[in-house]
Protein backbone atom coordinates (compact mmCIF):
# COMPACT_ATOMS: atom_id res chain seq x y z
CA UNK A 1 0.00 0.00 0.00
CA UNK A 2 1.18 3.38 -0.69
CA UNK A 3 -0.26 5.47 1.47
CA UNK A 4 0.07 8.54 -0.80
CA UNK A 5 -2.35 7.69 -3.52
CA UNK A 6 -5.11 8.44 -1.07
CA UNK A 7 -4.13 11.85 -0.58
CA UNK A 8 -6.82 13.73 -2.78
CA UNK A 9 -4.51 17.02 -3.78
CA UNK A 10 -1.58 16.00 -5.89
CA UNK A 11 0.16 19.34 -4.73
CA UNK A 12 0.26 17.74 -1.38
CA UNK A 13 0.72 14.03 -2.22
CA UNK A 14 3.85 15.14 -3.99
CA UNK A 15 5.10 17.36 -1.14
CA UNK A 16 4.34 14.59 1.75
CA UNK A 17 6.39 12.03 -0.51
CA UNK A 18 9.37 14.47 -1.46
CA UNK A 19 9.86 14.95 2.16
CA UNK A 20 9.07 11.38 3.22
CA UNK A 21 6.42 12.35 5.70
CA UNK A 22 5.65 9.27 7.79
CA UNK A 23 2.06 9.37 9.02
CA UNK A 24 1.28 7.16 12.20
CA UNK A 25 -0.88 4.08 11.75
CA UNK A 26 -4.37 6.46 13.19
CA UNK A 27 -2.94 8.84 10.62
CA UNK A 28 -3.39 6.63 7.83
CA UNK A 29 -6.45 5.31 8.58
CA UNK A 30 -7.92 8.64 8.24
CA UNK A 31 -5.82 9.37 5.50
CA UNK A 32 -7.59 6.47 3.80
CA UNK A 33 -11.14 7.00 5.36
CA UNK A 34 -11.17 11.04 3.80
CA UNK A 35 -9.71 9.86 0.23
CA UNK A 36 -12.48 11.30 -2.10
CA UNK A 37 -10.78 10.41 -5.83
CA UNK A 38 -12.93 8.69 -8.13
CA UNK A 39 -10.48 5.66 -8.99
CA UNK A 40 -10.52 4.43 -5.16
CA UNK A 41 -13.52 2.83 -4.27
CA UNK A 42 -14.67 1.07 -0.81
CA UNK A 43 -13.16 -1.90 -1.41
CA UNK A 44 -10.05 -0.25 -2.00
CA UNK A 45 -10.34 1.37 1.47
CA UNK A 46 -11.58 -1.60 3.10
CA UNK A 47 -8.26 -3.39 1.91
CA UNK A 48 -5.64 -0.87 2.86
CA UNK A 49 -7.34 -0.93 6.22
CA UNK A 50 -6.75 -4.56 5.91
CA UNK A 51 -3.11 -4.08 5.69
CA UNK A 52 -2.76 -1.11 8.44
CA UNK A 53 -4.39 -4.58 10.28
CA UNK A 54 -1.70 -6.93 9.57
CA UNK A 55 1.79 -4.65 9.08
CA UNK A 56 1.15 -1.41 11.16
CA UNK A 57 1.38 -1.61 14.96
CA UNK A 58 -1.68 -0.87 16.90
CA UNK A 59 -2.49 1.84 19.66
CA UNK A 60 -5.37 3.25 21.12
CA UNK A 61 -7.83 6.17 19.65
CA UNK A 62 -7.93 8.65 22.11
CA UNK A 63 -11.28 10.23 23.54
CA UNK A 64 -12.13 13.33 22.15
CA UNK A 65 -14.78 16.21 22.13
CA UNK A 66 -16.63 14.37 19.02
CA UNK A 67 -14.76 10.86 18.84
CA UNK A 68 -15.51 8.34 21.47
CA UNK A 69 -12.55 7.11 21.67
CA UNK A 70 -11.47 3.14 20.88
CA UNK A 71 -8.57 1.41 23.14
CA UNK A 72 -7.45 -0.67 19.91
CA UNK A 73 -7.04 0.95 16.10
CA UNK A 74 -7.26 -2.20 14.86
CA UNK A 75 -10.58 -3.36 16.24
CA UNK A 76 -11.84 -0.41 15.58
CA UNK A 77 -11.15 -0.50 12.06
CA UNK A 78 -12.12 -4.27 11.19
CA UNK A 79 -15.86 -2.72 13.78
CA UNK A 80 -15.86 -0.20 11.24
CA UNK A 81 -16.06 -1.94 7.93
CA UNK A 82 -18.42 -4.77 9.37
CA UNK A 83 -20.79 -1.58 9.71
CA UNK A 84 -19.92 -1.05 6.29
CA UNK A 85 -20.74 -4.44 5.43
CA UNK A 86 -23.83 -4.68 6.94
CA UNK A 87 -24.73 -1.20 5.83
CA UNK A 88 -24.26 -2.31 1.36
CA UNK A 89 -26.11 -5.18 2.84
CA UNK A 90 -29.65 -2.96 4.20
CA UNK A 91 -28.68 -0.33 0.97
CA UNK A 92 -29.60 -3.46 -1.93
CA UNK A 93 -32.74 -5.01 -0.03
CA UNK A 94 -35.23 -2.96 -1.76
CA UNK A 95 -38.03 -4.76 0.56
CA UNK A 96 -39.97 -1.52 1.97
CA UNK A 97 -37.63 0.51 0.48
CA UNK A 98 -38.20 3.45 -2.80
CA UNK A 99 -34.79 4.86 -4.46
CA UNK A 100 -34.23 8.35 -5.67
CA UNK A 101 -30.73 9.04 -7.61
CA UNK A 102 -28.87 11.82 -9.58
CA UNK A 103 -25.70 12.05 -11.13
CA UNK A 104 -23.14 14.80 -11.61
CA UNK A 105 -21.75 16.05 -14.90
CA UNK A 106 -18.24 16.86 -14.82
CA UNK A 107 -19.05 18.79 -18.16
CA UNK A 108 -21.85 21.27 -16.79
CA UNK A 109 -20.82 20.95 -13.58
CA UNK A 110 -24.20 20.13 -11.83
CA UNK A 111 -26.18 17.48 -10.91
CA UNK A 112 -28.73 15.79 -12.91
CA UNK A 113 -32.25 14.51 -12.05
CA UNK A 114 -31.82 15.93 -8.21
CA UNK A 115 -33.79 13.42 -6.56
CA UNK A 116 -36.42 14.11 -8.36
CA UNK A 117 -37.80 10.33 -9.28
CA UNK A 118 -38.26 7.22 -7.45
CA UNK A 119 -37.70 3.81 -8.45
CA UNK A 120 -38.78 0.54 -6.69
CA UNK A 121 -35.84 -1.02 -6.56
CA UNK A 122 -31.67 -0.08 -7.27
CA UNK A 123 -31.69 -1.64 -10.57
CA UNK A 124 -34.29 0.62 -11.95
CA UNK A 125 -32.74 3.40 -10.86
CA UNK A 126 -29.06 2.33 -12.11
CA UNK A 127 -30.71 1.66 -15.17
CA UNK A 128 -32.09 4.99 -15.66
CA UNK A 129 -28.71 6.43 -14.55
CA UNK A 130 -27.23 5.07 -17.21
CA UNK A 131 -29.08 6.85 -19.96
CA UNK A 132 -26.79 9.70 -19.06
CA UNK A 133 -23.63 8.21 -19.27
CA UNK A 134 -22.99 10.08 -22.41
CA UNK A 135 -19.68 12.00 -23.69
CA UNK A 136 -21.29 15.33 -23.51
CA UNK A 137 -22.45 14.67 -20.27
CA UNK A 138 -18.95 12.92 -18.92
CA UNK A 139 -20.97 11.87 -15.95
CA UNK A 140 -18.30 10.87 -13.29
CA UNK A 141 -20.28 9.93 -9.68
CA UNK A 142 -24.00 8.47 -9.06
CA UNK A 143 -25.45 9.20 -6.21
CA UNK A 144 -28.74 6.50 -5.00
CA UNK A 145 -30.19 7.05 -2.27
CA UNK A 146 -32.76 4.30 -0.27
CA UNK A 147 -35.46 5.82 1.54
CA UNK A 148 -37.74 3.71 3.87
CA UNK A 149 -40.96 3.33 3.18
CA UNK A 150 -42.84 2.95 6.10
CA UNK A 151 -40.89 5.70 7.78
CA UNK A 152 -39.74 8.20 5.61
CA UNK A 153 -37.51 9.92 7.73
CA UNK A 154 -35.13 6.72 7.47
CA UNK A 155 -32.74 7.19 4.85
CA UNK A 156 -28.85 6.57 3.40
CA UNK A 157 -27.06 7.15 0.48
CA UNK A 158 -24.66 5.83 -1.58
CA UNK A 159 -21.88 7.09 -4.18
CA UNK A 160 -20.65 5.09 -7.08
CA UNK A 161 -18.46 5.51 -9.81
CA UNK A 162 -20.07 4.45 -13.42
CA UNK A 163 -18.89 1.30 -13.01
CA UNK A 164 -21.42 0.61 -10.12
CA UNK A 165 -18.57 0.26 -7.99
CA UNK A 166 -19.46 1.80 -4.44
CA UNK A 167 -17.05 5.03 -3.78
CA UNK A 168 -18.42 6.16 0.32
CA UNK A 169 -21.37 5.85 2.18
CA UNK A 170 -23.29 7.76 3.77
CA UNK A 171 -25.62 6.72 6.81
CA UNK A 172 -27.89 9.22 6.54
CA UNK A 173 -30.56 9.08 9.26
CA UNK A 174 -30.55 4.90 9.02
CA UNK A 175 -30.99 3.82 12.52
CA UNK A 176 -27.96 1.85 14.00
CA UNK A 177 -27.79 0.09 16.96
CA UNK A 178 -25.39 1.99 19.61
CA UNK A 179 -22.16 0.14 19.51
CA UNK A 180 -22.46 0.73 15.70
CA UNK A 181 -24.01 4.24 15.89
CA UNK A 182 -20.74 5.22 18.06
CA UNK A 183 -18.02 3.48 15.53
CA UNK A 184 -19.59 5.17 12.42
CA UNK A 185 -20.48 8.09 13.70
CA UNK A 186 -18.13 9.29 16.23
CA UNK A 187 -14.56 7.88 15.19
CA UNK A 188 -13.06 9.76 11.75
CA UNK A 189 -14.99 12.74 11.65
CA UNK A 190 -14.44 13.99 15.48
CA UNK A 191 -10.27 13.47 14.69
CA UNK A 192 -7.93 15.93 13.70
CA UNK A 193 -4.47 16.03 12.35
CA UNK A 194 -2.15 18.72 11.61
CA UNK A 195 -0.34 17.13 8.51
CA UNK A 196 2.30 19.09 6.64
CA UNK A 197 1.35 21.07 3.12
CA UNK A 198 3.31 23.19 0.93
CA UNK A 199 1.40 26.16 0.85
CA UNK A 200 2.38 29.87 1.92
CA UNK A 201 0.29 33.00 2.95
CA UNK A 202 -0.31 34.55 -0.23
CA UNK A 203 -0.43 31.44 -2.54
CA UNK A 204 -3.50 31.35 -5.06
CA UNK A 205 -5.20 28.09 -4.14
CA UNK A 206 -8.35 25.88 -5.17
CA UNK A 207 -9.87 23.16 -3.69
CA UNK A 208 -9.67 20.22 -6.42
CA UNK A 209 -12.41 18.16 -7.49
CA UNK A 210 -12.77 14.73 -6.63
CA UNK A 211 -10.99 13.75 -9.70
CA UNK A 212 -8.42 15.51 -9.84
CA UNK A 213 -9.48 18.77 -11.56
CA UNK A 214 -9.50 22.24 -9.89
CA UNK A 215 -12.49 24.19 -9.02
CA UNK A 216 -12.61 27.34 -10.78
CA UNK A 217 -16.13 27.80 -11.30
CA UNK A 218 -18.06 30.63 -9.38
CA UNK A 219 -21.07 28.33 -8.42
CA UNK A 220 -21.34 29.10 -4.63
CA UNK A 221 -19.49 30.15 -1.05
CA UNK A 222 -15.62 29.53 -1.04
CA UNK A 223 -15.64 28.07 -4.69
CA UNK A 224 -13.03 29.23 -7.28
CA UNK A 225 -9.57 29.75 -6.35
CA UNK A 226 -8.42 32.22 -3.43
CA UNK A 227 -5.42 34.00 -1.48
CA UNK A 228 -5.19 31.86 1.19
CA UNK A 229 -4.14 33.28 4.42
CA UNK A 230 -3.16 29.76 6.44
CA UNK A 231 -4.56 26.85 7.23
CA UNK A 232 -5.74 25.38 10.90
CA UNK A 233 -2.49 23.29 10.67
CA UNK A 234 -0.14 26.06 10.97
CA UNK A 235 -0.31 27.27 14.56
CA UNK A 236 -2.79 24.98 16.19
CA UNK A 237 -4.54 26.69 19.04
CA UNK A 238 -4.61 24.80 22.25
CA UNK A 239 -8.24 23.93 21.74
CA UNK A 240 -8.11 22.48 18.29
CA UNK A 241 -5.21 20.06 19.21
CA UNK A 242 -7.12 18.41 22.08
CA UNK A 243 -10.86 18.63 20.69
CA UNK A 244 -10.88 19.71 17.42
CA UNK A 245 -12.44 17.34 14.79
CA UNK A 246 -13.07 16.92 11.28
CA UNK A 247 -14.22 20.57 10.39
CA UNK A 248 -11.93 22.37 12.37
CA UNK A 249 -9.22 21.29 9.46
CA UNK A 250 -9.20 23.95 7.09
CA UNK A 251 -7.87 26.87 5.32
CA UNK A 252 -9.01 30.29 5.09
CA UNK A 253 -8.02 33.55 3.13
CA UNK A 254 -9.94 35.74 0.77
CA UNK A 255 -12.03 34.15 -1.81
CA UNK A 256 -14.03 36.21 -4.34
CA UNK A 257 -17.77 36.73 -5.58
CA UNK A 258 -19.28 36.74 -8.89
CA UNK A 259 -18.87 40.35 -9.14
CA UNK A 260 -15.11 40.59 -8.15
CA UNK A 261 -15.47 41.78 -4.70
CA UNK A 262 -13.22 40.13 -1.86
CA UNK A 263 -14.93 38.58 1.16
CA UNK A 264 -12.93 36.35 4.03
CA UNK A 265 -13.95 33.23 4.45
CA UNK A 266 -13.18 29.52 6.07
CA UNK A 267 -13.21 26.35 3.71
CA UNK A 268 -12.71 22.47 4.61
CA UNK A 269 -10.35 20.74 4.07
CA UNK A 270 -6.96 21.75 3.26
CA UNK A 271 -5.52 18.67 2.28
CA UNK A 272 -7.88 19.10 -0.35
CA UNK A 273 -6.28 22.19 -1.58
CA UNK A 274 -3.95 22.78 -4.85
CA UNK A 275 -2.06 25.99 -6.38
CA UNK A 276 -4.66 27.05 -8.90
CA UNK A 277 -2.81 27.15 -12.36
CA UNK A 278 -5.84 28.83 -14.58
CA UNK A 279 -5.11 31.96 -15.73
CA UNK A 280 -6.28 35.16 -13.77
CA UNK A 281 -7.86 37.72 -16.13
CA UNK A 282 -10.83 39.45 -15.84
CA UNK A 283 -11.68 40.35 -12.30
CA UNK A 284 -9.65 37.43 -11.44
CA UNK A 285 -6.76 39.87 -11.52
CA UNK A 286 -7.68 41.26 -7.87
CA UNK A 287 -6.27 38.21 -6.39
CA UNK A 288 -2.76 38.50 -7.89
CA UNK A 289 -3.10 42.22 -6.68
CA UNK A 290 -4.09 40.63 -3.02
CA UNK A 291 -1.32 37.45 -3.91
CA UNK A 292 1.40 39.93 -4.38
CA UNK A 293 0.09 42.25 -1.33
CA UNK A 294 0.30 39.16 0.64
CA UNK A 295 3.84 38.60 -0.09
CA UNK A 296 4.71 42.17 0.99
CA UNK A 297 5.48 42.51 -3.01
CA UNK A 298 3.23 45.66 -3.22
CA UNK A 299 1.79 48.20 -0.57
CA UNK A 300 -1.49 48.47 0.37
CA UNK A 301 -2.05 51.86 -1.48
CA UNK A 302 -1.13 49.84 -4.83
CA UNK A 303 -3.36 46.97 -3.93
CA UNK A 304 -6.49 49.68 -3.27
CA UNK A 305 -5.89 51.23 -6.68
CA UNK A 306 -5.57 47.96 -8.18
CA UNK A 307 -8.67 47.01 -6.50
CA UNK A 308 -10.76 50.17 -7.69
CA UNK A 309 -9.05 50.08 -11.55
CA UNK A 310 -10.29 46.79 -12.56
CA UNK A 311 -13.54 46.71 -10.75
CA UNK A 312 -14.47 49.87 -12.78
CA UNK A 313 -12.40 48.68 -16.20
CA UNK A 314 -14.53 45.32 -16.03
CA UNK A 315 -17.93 47.31 -15.22
CA UNK A 316 -16.88 49.21 -18.19
CA UNK A 317 -16.30 46.43 -20.57
CA UNK A 318 -19.56 44.97 -19.02
CA UNK A 319 -22.15 48.12 -20.46
CA UNK A 320 -19.42 48.60 -23.51
CA UNK A 321 -22.24 49.24 -26.42
CA UNK A 322 -22.12 47.44 -29.44
CA UNK A 323 -25.38 48.00 -31.20
CA UNK A 324 -25.38 51.77 -31.84
CA UNK A 325 -23.93 52.61 -35.33
CA UNK A 326 -21.01 54.84 -35.48
CA UNK A 327 -23.02 58.27 -36.57
CA UNK A 328 -25.21 57.07 -33.30
CA UNK A 329 -22.38 57.20 -31.03
CA UNK A 330 -21.01 60.41 -32.45
CA UNK A 331 -24.46 61.95 -31.63
CA UNK A 332 -25.00 60.30 -28.23
CA UNK A 333 -21.52 62.11 -27.44
CA UNK A 334 -20.10 58.63 -27.07
CA UNK A 335 -17.04 59.47 -29.99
Amino acid sequence: MNIYDFINSSDIREYLQKIDYQFTPTETAWVIYNCRRLDVTMQDKHSAWDQIIRTMPDEDIPKRFNCAGFPSLHKFLMDYMAVEDRLSERFFDHNDAVYFLRSYSRHYREWYNDWDRAFPAFDAAWADAERDFTADNDITAVQVKRQVLSNPDEYMIFTFDTQQRVLTIDAGTTLLPKPDETVYLESFDGMWFAIPHPFHKGDIVCESDSDGRCHSAESGLCDGPFVLLGTSADNPSPRTIANGDNSDMNGYGYFQNEDGSLYYEVMWNYLNLEHYRGELTGRRRILTAMSNYLKDEIGHDILVRAYHYIMTEEYLNSIRISDITDEGMKLAGLR
